[in-house]
């Protein structure tokens, strides 16, 4: 039997590639926000990294493991629930946490033009609650609240934490292009991978697609 030539991975890529014409979709507008209690959990996770190494017997600069770490992901699924505007939640790139909300958008029948009609993000107050009992269920789930309520000092910056759920550390920029977002694409900072779908997704809300034959069927999947 024949071989079948080698492929060069760049030869098997090349052909998946599509462009993107961002001056289509210049009038999309997003608006993103930044963990807003950043600084805040941080002073905590090192209050609770010391009491934790200390009460084991650890050293003193070692990290807690991952599974005692703010269980992000919990998070991130209980907010996508509650804001369908939302393109993700608080997901990391590069050194930052950020949430991405789409504008509400329409399209014009006649010249089919995209328009923006205005921002739908949520205030940082309406899930500053879903961010306390999600830190309450992290040291429940992870039974790191025995060593809250055994150290003194853990507790008093646990409480140090609630209090700053009431001041935001960042505002929510608005009037952010698609063209921001997919700049500099990275892997250390891939924001626009997640950016370009949702936009897709936005501008198909509401479209029919017929499907009259079989290939078309098999296209569409």
């Amino acid at each position: 039997m024949e071989k079948l030539p080698k492929l060069t991975p760049s030869e098997t890529l090349l052909p998946a590639r599509m462009s993107l014409n961002l001056d289509a979709l210049s009038e999309l507008r997003f608006a993103t926000l930044d963990f807003p209690f950043a600084k805040a959990l941080q002073a905590f996770e090192v209050e609770l990294t010391n009491a934790y190494n200390n009460k084991h017997r650890r050293d003193p600069n070692e990290k807690l493991a991952y599974e005692h770490r703010p269980p992000f992901r919990q998070l991130n699924t209980a907010l996508m629930a509650c804001c369908p505007v939302l393109v993700h939640a608080f997901e990391k790139y590069s050194d930052v946490r950020r949430m991405v909300a789409i504008d509400r958008v329409e399209i014009d029948p006649e010249t089919r033009a995209i328009r923006s009609i205005g921002s739908q993000f949520p205030a940082t107050d309406a899930f500053r609650e879903l961010i306390e009992t999600w830190i309450d269920q992290w040291m429940i789930n992870t039974e790191l609240i025995e060593l809250v309520n055994d150290d003194p000092t853990l507790r008093s910056a646990m409480k140090a934490l609630k209090k700053a759920l009431a001041q935001a550390e960042t505002a929510w920029q608005e009037d952010v292009t698609l063209r921001d977002l997919v700049n500099g694409l990275s892997r250390d900072d891939a924001m626009g991978y997640d950016i370009i779908p949702a936009a897709i997704i936005a501008l198909l809300h509401g479209q029919t697609l017929y499907l009259n034959t079989r290939r078309d069927l098999y296209a569409s999947m």
